[in-house]
């Protein structure tokens, strides 16, 4: 067998790269060493790759949570790591936190029984849930958790957002939508569901008072609109400071307001009446402005009579005193 040198070898070689280097596209090799330079910088790196799964880890703007999935149950066992966002959002110290696990931060979740086999069957699951601070306060979150086996063990990793803004804003729509915008009382679409809800339940005695503005229409026309609405905010002085926090104070209409009594019979209906009529009256002498004039009709339902039927009637009531004060 011929023996090659070192010589040969090399010669062979630097031929090989010479016919190479003719096929190769002008600048090709400055770029194969610029890759090549990469995957080195890139291979050192992935050998600290721990490093950085610690610092995002701990530096993610959500709280992050591995706790133990205990084997046989349904609740989640304790926490075996936590990132440095849930140690400043709950107050606690990584050492804390530790001893403890999801449930002792958390509000009692009706649905975690649920939650849990839905976890062990799918292995992810999301879900709104309460975080409680060291110091007591609440935090409305949102938790994307993961089932998945670390090192052997079985854990969860769950990913905890806080939705506080989120749910400031819900209510503050669910407030627009029950709300009327001028005088903040409740609707007529809130109203109309009240008085569903009372019938469904049957929660007698049950009572009605109506209000309408008087000369509201003569005050948007003469005046302006802005008169008008000065009416209507007065009126709802007088009824806010006059019903109970328990009734249900609504602007139905343009002028018109009505009131659900729960738990009211007729005796104490009418004794309501007289504090509204007196709280206007008061209303009026302390006002320089032109007197606030208010028709009221009150009714109670019984058992055998429709609640829209008692509504009919405290409205029939009120536009006979309406129509009696004009008369006269």
């Amino acid at each position: 067998m011929k023996t090659i040198s070192k010589n040969e070898t090399h010669q062979a070689k630097e031929k090989r790269q010479s016919r190479e280097h003719k096929r190769r596209p002008i600048g090709t090799n400055q770029s194969s060493e610029m890759d090549v330079t990469e995957r080195r910088e890139i291979n050192e790196i992935l050998k600290d790759s721990k490093e950085i799964y610690l610092f995002l880890f701990n530096n993610s703007n959500d709280a992050l949570f591995v706790s133990l999935r205990q084997t046989g149950g349904n609740l989640p066992g304790k926490f075996l790591l936590v990132n440095d966002t849930a140690c400043q959002r709950l107050g606690y110290s990584h050492e804390e936190l530790l001893q403890m696990g999801p449930l002792d931060i958390s509000e009692h979740l009706p649905t975690l029984d649920d939650n849990m086999k839905k976890l062990a069957f799918d292995k992810h699951i999301i879900h709104e849930q309460i975080h409680i601070t060291k110091d007591g306060r609440r935090i409305p979150v949102e938790i994307s958790t993961r089932a998945f086996e670390l090192n052997g063990i079985q854990v969860n990793l769950s990913i905890a957002r806080d939705i506080t803004e989120r749910k400031q804003m819900e209510e503050k729509l669910k407030q627009l939508s029950i709300h009327d915008a001028l005088t903040g009382l409740y609707n007529r679409g809130f109203f109309d569901e009240e008085l569903t809800r009372i019938e469904r339940g049957r929660q007698f005695p049950v009572s009605f008072a109506m209000a309408d503005v008087d000369h509201l229409k003569e005050m948007n026309d003469h005046q302006g609109h802005a008169a008008g609405d000065a009416m209507l905010k007065r009126t709802v002085q007088v009824l806010t400071a006059a019903f109970r926090a328990d009734d249900i104070v609504a602007r139905i209409g343009g002028d018109e307001f009505a009131v659900i009594l729960p738990n009211t019979d007729a005796m104490a209906a009418k004794n309501i009446l007289l504090r509204v009529r007196h709280i206007l009256e008061k209303h009026n002498d302390e006002q320089e402005d032109i007197p606030l004039i208010i028709s009221f009709g009150v009714s109670t339902a019984d058992k055998s009579m429709p609640l829209v039927d008692a509504l009919k009637a405290a409205d029939a009531n009120m536009y006979r005193e309406k129509r009696a004060r004009n008369n006269s």
